[in-house]
């Protein structure tokens, strides 16, 4: 009985607020000739940076600043999550701005408006930064995603330019994603700003796609050193920044979890056996398929779920952070993966009615509840409205997740959360009026799919990404099953931790840390079994592709004369894939290949098939033939069409 007691007042919201946080009133306020020195300083240390070539180190500055003047938070971990996901919705939503100044995206302005704006928030607050401690629990979780994070860097690292293509060729969608996020760089910011000069690098269907990730990764990479400005650079540049997100999304999990977990998942013996668990199943299981697929949207839309998901369950003490935080959330995930809005959403509705009485000023509370509402919802708008994404919702499947793990992962959260210890705590309170909105929003539209189309559909299967995130961040509510943590001083260190190791080892060997023979085998049919072992053993890349690719670029980029380079052969698919990534790391992915290759359905490779793209694309064309039926094809063409200026590479051997 005392245990539970102990337990239930352990999972209070109160637990949150900063040890410093008594003491806001006493923090002496700046004076207006500081405020200026602020500002200088801040411009001149960006300014600085630039001119050393360090600008990579303004992007942490402004990070670490943006959390010593929070104050939520009890570690260095927490306090930094909570910068970063401000950080991502200011930037997300100052993008619009940013996209139409004389400046475009470049370091020193974009730095320097930043640490002005923090200086005038220090200033008018009164707050001194002031950083809290790491614990020790902070250390396993950036070592767990660290560790997540280069086991699944590590076949980009070994590859050369061919191994990287065809690793990312692994999933069609990464194509796309390098255009959009090497457009960004070169117009300066989000495509649907910038239409005109966007179709020259993307197909016109990628204009109002959602571009939170990749303005945010165009951002970064300003204060990135580039060996050149080619587009195979962006193309290595995007690979870092879609590990970058997949261990963004696993960090989100494993610190939400535990920011849920509160006190009863402090200490870390007790947090380790969790973590394994977690970082295990995001290197292992069907989240992996993301990363592999690579769809570096949804993933940084799952790291936002995970992240709003915590903050709704645990609120912080500031009352007007907790909804900077959530508007921050929300807009960042309506500019980066709509999918989740409404479930999110929702979920952030029933947040403010059950804590209606807790918002700050009403007043505050409308206006930034207002800017909320038109941000999240201005990317969803154009999708639907410019976009025409709505008929997309009714596209096949490729792929089913298993319903079975979904379905135990569902039963285990549940008994945590309506065991006896977790009915009452308002932290799990909350946490399921949250999880039972994206959970009822997946399920309506997996109905609305059955209804219209007879079936669920290809984003069906996606929404349950993310009902999965939402179900491993409540994972923590299974240490309420638990005795409290009573410290005895008689115990060795060796006693306490012995139970956590063992606990820990068993977790990893059964999901296939130690032999790679686990029972858990979410890819069905294969000898891997494992979305992570079948990444690692190259299996999923399709090396000729990639070789014929790379060689594309290599030979045939710099060649006179011209405008669209082909790869025409009789194998349909590596006509457009290769062609595709070509076009991609050329700059030229626009609207007259497009015109070929997006057309409802993959192109064929018969003569009739290849004779009318041809024609469609309309602009001068470097064919580069493999087949001797399509090179007598392109000298035919030659001959009656020689305004297109069309180029023949003969690599089949036939005569002329």
């Amino acid at each position: 009985m005392t245990s539970t007691v102990t337990s239930q007042k352990t999972q209070r919201l109160t637990v949150t607020r900063s040890p410093t946080s008594r003491h806001r009133r006493s923090e002496r306020r700046l004076r207006p000739e500081v405020l200026l020195a602020l500002v200088a300083g801040g411009w001149a240390v960006a300014t600085a940076a630039h001119l050393l070539g360090a600008d990579l180190l303004l992007p942490p500055l402004v990070l670490i600043v943006t959390a010593s003047l929070l104050r939520a938070g009890r570690t260095l971990l927490d306090r930094l999550m909570l910068a970063l996901f401000l950080l991502l919705g200011t930037a997300c939503g100052a993008g619009l701005l940013l996209s139409v100044w004389p400046w475009g995206l470049a370091p020193v302005p974009v730095a320097g408006v930043a640490l002005t704006v923090l200086a005038v928030l220090g200033t008018v607050s009164g707050r001194r930064p002031a950083l809290p401690r790491p614990a020790i629990a902070d250390v396993v979780t950036v070592a767990a995603t660290a560790a997540v994070a280069a086991y699944l860097a590590m076949p980009y690292l070994r590859a050369n330019l061919a191994g990287r293509i065809a690793l990312a060729m692994a999933g069609e969608d990464l194509t796309r994603h390098v255009t959009v996020f090497d457009g960004i760089r070169q117009v300066g910011g989000y495509l649907f700003l910038h239409d005109g000069q966007a179709r020259r690098y993307v197909y016109s269907g990628m204009i109002r796609y959602p571009q939170g990730f990749h303005f945010v990764s165009a951002l970064l990479d300003g204060y990135l050193p580039h060996h050149d400005s080619s587009g195979v650079t962006a193309f290595n540049h995007l690979i870092g920044f879609h590990v970058a997100g997949y261990a963004l999304m696993t960090l989100s999990i494993l610190w939400g979890a535990r920011w849920i977990g509160g006190r009863l998942l402090a200490t870390a013996w007790r947090w380790l056996p969790v973590v394994v668990l977690l970082s295990a199943l995001c290197v292992k299981g069907e989240l992996t398929a993301d990363f592999v697929d690579g769809y570096p949207s949804e993933i940084a839309g799952l790291a936002l779920v995970a992240g709003l998901i915590a903050v709704l369950a645990r609120p912080v003490a500031g009352r007007r952070t907790q909804l900077l935080l959530v508007g921050s959330l929300l807009v960042a995930l309506g500019f980066t993966y709509y999918l989740f809005l409404p479930g999110m959403g929702l979920a952030a509705v029933v947040w403010l009615v059950l804590r209606r009485r807790r918002l700050p000023h009403p007043a505050f509370t409308a206006a930034v509840a207002l800017s909320t509402g038109v941000l999240a919802l201005l990317p969803l708008s154009l999708g639907v409205l410019g976009g025409g994404q709505t008929e997309s919702l009714k596209t096949a499947a490729a792929f089913h997740n298993s319903r079975a793990a979904l379905i135990a992962l569902a039963l285990l959260v549940a008994a945590g959360v309506f065991g006896p210890t977790g009915r009452c705590p308002v932290v799990w309170r909350l946490y399921r009026w949250s999880a039972v909105s994206l959970l009822g929003y997946v399920l309506l539209l997996g109905a609305y799919q059955k209804v219209t189309t007879g079936h669920t559909g290809y984003y069906f299967e996606k929404s349950l990404h993310g009902a999965q995130v939402v179900l491993l961040v409540g994972l923590g509510s299974l240490v309420t099953l638990l005795p409290a943590p009573v410290r005895r001083a008689h115990r060795s260190r060796l006693a306490m931790a012995l139970p956590s190791l063992l606990v820990a080892a068993a977790i990893g060997a059964g999901l296939g840390l130690v032999r790679g023979d686990s029972p858990y085998r979410p890819i069905a049919g294969s000898a891997d079994g494992n979305w992570g072992t079948a990444w690692q053993s190259h299996r999923l890349a399709p090396t000729r592709l990639g070789v014929m690719a790379a060689d594309l670029v290599a030979r045939y980029r710099e060649h006179p004369g011209s405008g669209v380079t082909l790869l025409l052969g009789d194998d349909a698919y590596a006509n457009y894939s290769v062609s595709l990534f070509a076009a991609a790391l050329e700059r030229n992915a626009g609207t007259p290949i497009s015109r070929g290759f997006y057309i409802g359905h993959l192109p064929g490779a018969s003569n009739e098939a290849v004779r009318a793209m041809i024609l469609r694309i309309g602009v001068p064309i470097v064919a580069v033939v493999t087949s001797p039926r399509i090179a007598t094809l392109i000298r035919d063409l030659q001959r009656t069409n020689p305004r297109q200026h069309i180029e023949l590479i003969d690599l089949s051997g036939a005569k002329a």
